[in-house]
């Protein structure tokens, strides 16, 4: 399989602020991600499914074409420039004395995608045949391939449609909503005790 040349920009700013008041403490921000999106810069180029006109994706998908770039820069697709994730944390002393703190939390985080569900696109370019393992003869797994593939060279290879990988030209990059809330108590000068609950939910 020929090399592909990828390059990817990754972008971050955060801003975030803290006050205190006279028996709360509040911090604030909010963070912009950009993990950019694959553009393939090299000589081997990757051929892509692209989806056709249509009212929905059903007729889209039945329009579709294989579309092989000849030279230039190939875009796999679009970059995510919407990723804003705001948080938020503070702390409370109810009673004024110190000894009573209440907590908690809750945040946005993007996260980049994992290359292999772009990656995969590279297999488009080929026709990869499924050959089955013949139960009635045995098969030394350790020889030479060059001595093992004559013995499927009358098994017929797969004839129908082959498996290709469609990207969303608008993928999104996923999130995940973190939220923390927690009550600290001391007992005395050298106990404490403390109860904290925290949960997660994903999106993209």
């Amino acid at each position: 399989m020929a090399f592909r040349t990828t390059i990817i920009w990754l972008r971050a700013r955060l801003v975030r602020s803290r006050r205190r008041w006279s028996r709360n403490t509040g911090n604030y921000g909010v963070r912009y991600d950009n993990y950019g999106a694959p553009r393939n810069t090299g000589a081997v180029k990757d051929a892509l499914v692209q989806l056709g006109s249509g009212a929905d994706f059903t007729s889209r998908l039945a329009s579709a074409t294989i579309v092989q770039p000849a030279s230039g820069n190939q875009q796999e697709f679009a970059a995510d420039n919407g990723d804003w994730a705001g948080r938020f944390g503070f702390s409370w002393d109810p009673f004024g004395k110190s000894r009573t703190v209440l907590r908690g939390g809750y945040g946005i985080f993007y996260d980049a995608l994992f290359d292999n569900l772009w990656q995969n696109v590279r297999d488009n370019n080929m026709l990869l045949p499924l050959y089955t393992v013949p139960f009635s003869t045995s098969t030394n797994y350790l020889a030479p391939i060059a001595s093992v593939l004559p013995g499927y060279a009358n098994q017929p290879a797969g004839s129908g449609f082959p498996d290709v990988t469609l990207i969303d030209p608008k993928l999104k990059n996923g999130y995940a909503q973190d939220f923390f809330l927690g009550v600290q108590q001391s007992i005395g000068d050298n106990l404490t005790l403390e109860v904290n609950g925290t949960g997660t939910m994903a999106g993209v």
